[in-house]
C-alpha cells in the first residue's frame, strides 16, 4: 500500500531516511560511553527492564 502521493515520493523517503539516521544516531548515542564504545552496563540495565 502507499500511503503518500507519487510527486512527494523522493521527498518523504528523504524525510523517513533523516528520521531513521537520527533515530539510529541517538540510541547508539544512549548506548555509548563518551569514547565510542558500547556502555554494556546501560544495554544490559535496559534490556533487563524489557524483559
Amino acid at each position: 500500500m502507499r500511503d503518500y502521493p507519487d510527486k512527494q515520493r523522493e521527498r518523504y523517503q528523504q524525510e523517513w531516511a533523516n528520521a531513521v539516521n537520527r533515530f539510529t544516531r541517538d540510541l547508539l548515542n544512549d548506548f555509548a560511553n563518551a569514547d565510542g564504545t558500547s556502555n554494556w552496563e546501560k544495554i544490559v540495565q535496559f534490556n533487563s527492564k524489557c524483559e
